[in-house]
């Protein structure tokens, strides 16, 4: 018996050691490449009722910092596989280097994260192949760019963008911190001049698109609010009508899709639920928070261009 108990307890120790040595491995190597717009979509210049000509481009915002959104709205993230990650307490410092940014010219973005102690959070976890993605949109939503700033060190990132007209824009700010969950922080920032008028943002009639020689669909299981919903893309060649096999990797993905509520206070970032297909459909899964009208931007990529399908949904309650 007490060999029996003492082979027990080598076996245990033997487990311990081969269980401490597999970790979960991080990326926290910085991007190499200058900071990237992985495209951009603009349906009429980007325009606000009012613009700011103060030198404050945070729009109320005490010294441009911002903490992360308790709920970070990344509906259909399939890569969390269900696991509670504790949410960690991230904050952004936003700064521009030229003051407040003007329309046409190119915009230096600094994004210091630090933590709840103003300490900075230095490693970060690859999120579709980058550290950090940037989402700025107008405050009427028909400008959308999608940047990938460019991690240095001590938090800081940098990334670089060019607004194309005077007006308001919200900044969304998408990272996550190794060992915690995907955080989203968020601005708001004025491009100096005078505004245009606002672009009225109305549901579409129907949900099809022909962009860049491509005719995409996308059907919603379900356009109530709190209800899983699958959003399933479909794409044809626009010329012969054949079905779209060879769709390319965007980010490791066959698309990303970005959702952004009407009042900008909603975030989803969704990802493929078959990150492998080329076509002819790439199917997402999300869940629309609350009823109101969202705007839908799909990122694909075919013959090593990508492109932007953008939507406009009108959710129930």
């Amino acid at each position: 018996m007490a060999k029996r108990k003492a082979a027990l307890y080598m076996t245990m120790i033997a487990l311990a050691g081969m269980l401490a040595g597999c970790g979960e491995k991080s990326a926290n190597t910085s991007d190499t490449s200058a900071s990237e717009h992985e495209g951009h979509q603009q349906t009429s210049p980007a325009a606000a009722p009012e613009a700011s000509n103060s030198g404050d481009a945070h729009s109320g915002h005490t010294a441009g910092e911002e903490k992360a959104e308790s709920d970070n709205g990344h509906g259909g993230h399939g890569d969390m596989d269900g696991m509670e990650h504790e949410q960690a307490i991230a904050q952004v410092k936003w700064s521009f280097q030229s003051g407040q940014p003007a329309p046409g010219s190119e915009t230096v973005i600094e994004l210091k994260v630090t933590d709840a102690a103003d300490a900075p959070i230095e490693k970060f976890d690859l999120n579709h192949e980058k550290l950090m993605h940037l989402i700025a949109v107008s405050s009427d939503l028909s400008y959308f760019s999608h940047i990938h700033p460019i991690y240095e060190s001590g938090g800081k990132f940098t990334g670089k963008e060019t607004f194309p007209a005077a007006g308001s824009y919200k900044l969304f700010a998408d990272f996550i911190p190794t060992g915690a969950s995907q955080q989203t922080v968020s601005t708001e920032m004025e491009a100096s001049g005078q505004a245009a008028a606002k672009v009225e943002m109305k549901a579409d009639d129907e949900l099809v698109q022909t962009i860049e020689g491509q005719k995409v669909k996308l059907a919603l299981s379900t356009t109530k609010a709190g209800e899983e919903a699958k959003l399933t893309y479909t794409f044809e060649d626009a010329e012969s009508g054949e079905p779209v096999k060879d769709l390319e990797p965007y980010l490791g993905a066959v698309g990303h899709v970005v959702i952004i509520s009407s009042d900008l206070e909603k975030y989803l970032h969704v990802h493929p639920l078959d990150e492998a297909s080329a076509g002819p459909e790439a199917v997402f899964a999300t869940e629309f928070p609350e009823p109101g009208l969202y705007k839908i931007w799909g990122q694909f990529q075919r013959g090593g261009k990508t492109f932007i399908v953008p939507f406009v949904v009108n959710i129930q309650a």
